[in-house]
């Protein structure tokens, strides 16, 4: 398809991209940092290895088409991830299908574009929601197995029709894999091995001679290099394989196994191999029945990879991923050295091969992704930027910062703006990091001997940074509110009187610390939320200053109230205002200690401020920052997955009179948080789990009307911050997605260059495939450069930073031939605007 506009149209076109800058919220959120997080499902594309993605755990989905120098996060509302997520290529690369959850029900969907939009199969889903894996054949584009822990499901017409080809009434279905060879369907799952049979409408169990009875397959690849044919196994026990069983569960001991047809037809193995460690994974080319990889963890753990070349009848003597002294890797922050050690990493979480190439092998752990190109005799972080990896067999720096390659997969509670150039995150299981230069770069700091950091304060007297600590992640989360977990936990408040350069204790409860507040009215008080079932409450201390020699007390508990406090904040007039989230009960239950709580004497007798909706699950409460009084208050609910109890209750509530009446302004599902805009008293973010990023821009108005921001791709931010020392600048911490920051459009911004609004040279321009923009190394070198792409309607179809010159865009990431602007920004404000056409 070609476009034709005349000079005239294509002239007013770019005035009015350019004049849309006007709208007041970012329409680009970049990410910041710090990199890293734990990806569990890795595919590289037969067709380029250039093009990798990576399904997290927690709902996102990353792109590369760099060969993992930078990603791009695919907006949420075309797919989100779970922990059996993944993307299977095809023979054509731009047909792709996946595993897609959406409001907590998982369904198989394609994408006919090489996975920027996603759809439906045309006959639906045949498990209903359940989906738990998904095999394409890579040698078609119309052959796809889908399958829960009850069934098996075959389509040779691309999801026109379904067969059922095999059931497990106990649901207790594994998938450790599938190979096409042809006609013929092999699959490794936890009943041995399943060939198809009678045209594909059925697949059989077929014992294989060697394999020890009672054992089922955990992982499963095939291979064949002209008449030979292979198909490899990691095997265990049975007991061991359950439905949606992952590489953490790597500690049972697995054998490997090589299956070969005798002459007589018969699937036969020599044997098993055990290995000085514990294999999860097996992975191989399906054309090289030679070459196969052995992926999981040692006893210690580190990740481990072990490597044949003779189709497993030799290996490598020791760990081809040689982590010891960071042997032949190429580390970002994590590896020996650094802060983090490679027992950080754990086992290996995800481990692919090439379709079509032996040689390129990517692995996948607790935290951070590597990949390999010459089959795995050098390895080199891919969750940094390549400019910034450290040498193989070098120790890795353990203060070196970084900054972010778009791979952000990390729960962030918080950042704080210490100074102007000082930021902390407080972060989930890396615990935290700083940045001196305004978070362009972050030092991850793994402090205070424990998980999470949930909370930062500074003393607004003193000047004195506090941290709340906790070793429970994911507080408050939908998996994280029942007894057994939470009274299990530790946590501690941390000080530091030097900026974070170095830190004390300054109380340990033995139980999580998850909110800090100071008060405003006396300096030696502060107040703390502090999680037990049994002894949990709001802590206080009337002695701040004799730091780790202040005494703190629990404050007495409303009827009410069962341990699990969330925010506390200390009003001017020194009155009292805090949340108790949701507990659950071991069957799943919640129970009714949940709401708004507010004390008028110090915490010793608190009123129960909770409208009826907020008695099972409520999150954030927001003090209205324009009102004097402080008399206005917003209070964020969640829902329960699959409860009745909370099912319709979740939303944005409203008081006026610090909580003694209640109005519903918003029905929003699952609002985890609020931010009124410190200059504009309308205007209002609203964070939402699976449904993203809200605002409004009349908040006071009897019905405010809350539009979805859907330039922001994450599915799940946490809170919004005004960064209080750069205009117009708005940070988003995310569960699961690191930070993201935006400006706002602002006729001054500080310390922007003049720049006149031009085109930019672009070579090859009409393009068949890639073109490369000039960038000036003046504009290069300032920071949070960006460039946006939008088609002939003002559609736009890309949005990312810009990092080098020249900078490339391919047909790929437009999506189609034709015409296309770009506008390239710094800070909001237009930089060079022009339009590229692609042939």
């Amino acid at each position: 398809m070609k476009i034709k506009l005349s000079l005239r149209l294509t002239v007013a076109l770019c005035c009015i991209l350019i004049q849309s800058l006007v709208a007041q919220a970012p329409t680009t959120w970049i990410a910041k940092g710090p990199g890293g997080g734990s990806g569990t499902k890795v595919a590289i594309s037969p067709h380029d290895p250039n093009v990798i993605f990576v399904c997290s755990d927690m709902g996102g989905v990353y792109r590369s088409i760099d060969g993992g120098a930078s990603w791009e996060l695919i907006p949420f509302q075309q797919l989100t991830s779970f922990t059996n997520s993944s993307i299977a290529f095809t023979a054509d690369p731009n047909i792709l299908y996946a595993i897609k959850n959406a409001e907590d029900s998982f369904t198989p969907v394609m994408s006919m574009d090489g996975g920027s939009t996603w759809g439906t199969l045309p006959n639906g889903d045949p498990a209903n929601g359940s989906t738990l894996f998904l095999r394409a054949d890579p040698n078609s584009t119309q052959r796809l197995l889908v399958g829960n822990s009850h069934s098996l499901f075959l389509t040779e017409d691309g999801g026109e029709s379904f067969t059922e080809v095999f059931n497990d009434p106990l649901g207790s279905l594994h998938l450790g894999g599938a190979f096409w060879d042809g006609n013929s369907i092999y699959v490794g799952s936890r009943y041995g091995l399943l060939v198809s049979c009678n045209g594909s409408n059925c697949f059989e169990q077929v014992p294989v001679q060697g394999l020890p009875s009672g054992y089922g397959i955990l992982s499963f690849a095939g291979a064949r290099t002209g008449d030979t044919m292979r198909l490899f196994i990691t095997a265990r026990e049975t007991s061991q394989i359950w439905a949606g069983i992952g590489g953490g569960s790597y500690g049972p001991a697995s054998e490997f196994f090589c299956i070969e047809k005798s002459q007589g037809g018969q699937f036969q193995s020599p044997g098993g191999i055990v290995f000085n460690g514990y294999p999860f994974f097996v992975a191989a080319a399906v054309n090289d029945a030679n070459t196969v990889y052995l992926a999981g963890a040692d006893a210690i753990p580190h990740p481990v990879i072990y490597k044949s070349t003779d189709g497993g009848v030799s290996w490598d003597e020791d760990n081809t991923f040689k982590t010891e002294d960071n042997g032949n890797i190429m580390t970002g922050y994590m590896g020996d050295g650094g802060q983090f050690n490679w027992g950080w990493a754990g086992t290996a979480l995800g481990f692919t091969v090439n379709p079509f190439d032996s040689d390129v092998a990517i692995i996948s752990d607790n935290g951070f992704l590597h990949l390999t190109t010459d089959g795995g005799a050098n390895w080199h972080a891919i969750y940094a930027k390549s400019e910034e990896l450290n040498p193989a067999g070098e120790p890795t720096p353990p203060y070196k910062a970084y900054s972010s390659n778009g791979l952000e997969i990390t729960s962030i509670w918080q950042i704080f703006f210490l100074t102007p150039e000082k930021h902390w995150l407080a972060m989930t299981d890396l615990i935290s990091a700083s940045s001196t230069d305004g978070g362009e770069k972050w030092t991850m700091q793994r402090l205070f001997g424990t998980n999470t950091t949930y909370r930062f304060v500074k003393h607004p007297v003193t000047g004195i940074l506090y941290a709340a600590v906790s070793s429970v992640h994911d507080m408050y989360q939908s998996t994280t509110l029942k007894d057994e977990v939470l009274d299990e936990g530790s946590g501690a408040i941390w000080m530091s009187n030097d900026e974070g350069l170095s830190w004390q204790l300054l109380h340990d409860f033995g139980m999580p610390v998850i909110w800090l507040a100071a008060d405003p009215t006396n300096p030696e008080n502060l107040y703390a939320s502090v999680i037990n079932s049994v002894d949990g409450g709001i802590f206080k201390t009337e002695n701040l200053s004799l730091a780790e020699n202040s005494t703190w007390e629990k404050l007495p508990d409303h009827p009410r109230m069962e341990g699990h406090p969330y925010n506390v904040i200390v009003l001017d007039d020194g009155s009292i205002v805090c949340t108790f989230s949701a507990r659950r009960t071991n069957d799943g239950m919640f129970t009714a200690g949940s709401g708004v709580y507010f004390s008028n004497d110090g915490g010793q007798s608190w009123q129960d401020r909770s409208a009826p909706e907020m008695i099972y699950y409520s999150k954030d409460i927001i003090v209205d920052p324009h009102d004097p009084s402080q008399n206005t208050w917003y209070a964020c609910v969640w829902d329960g997955w699959g409860n009745i109890q909370t099912e319709g209750l979740s939303g944005l509530y409203k008081s006026t009179d610090r909580g003694l009446t209640w109005n519903r302004v918003s029905d929003l599902f699952r609002v985890e948080s609020a931010t009124i805009h410190p200059a504009k008293p309308n205007v209002m973010y609203v964070t939402c789990e699976q449904h993203g990023l809200w605002l409004t821009e009349n908040l006071n108005d009897a019905e405010p009307i809350f539009t979805q921001l859907v330039e922001y791709p994450f599915h799940h931010p946490m809170r919004v911050f005004f960064d209080p020392h750069e205009e117009g600048a708005i940070w988003i911490t995310n569960f699961g997605n690191g930070v993201r920051k935006g400006y706002e459009v602002t006729s001054a911004l500080p310390d922007s260059p003049k720049f006149t609004v031009t085109a930019l040279p672009a070579m090859p321009n009409p393009s068949s495939n890639m073109t490369y923009l000039e960038i000036p190394v003046e504009v290069l070198n300032t920071s949070d450069l960006e460039i946006s792409l939008f088609d002939p309607l003002q559609n736009r179809v890309l949005s990312k930073s810009i990092d080098r010159t020249p900078f490339a865009i391919s047909k790929q990431e437009a999506g189609a031939a034709g015409m296309y602007f770009y506008r390239i920004s710094r800070k909001g404000a237009p930089l060079f605007a022009g339009r590229i056409v692609f042939q």
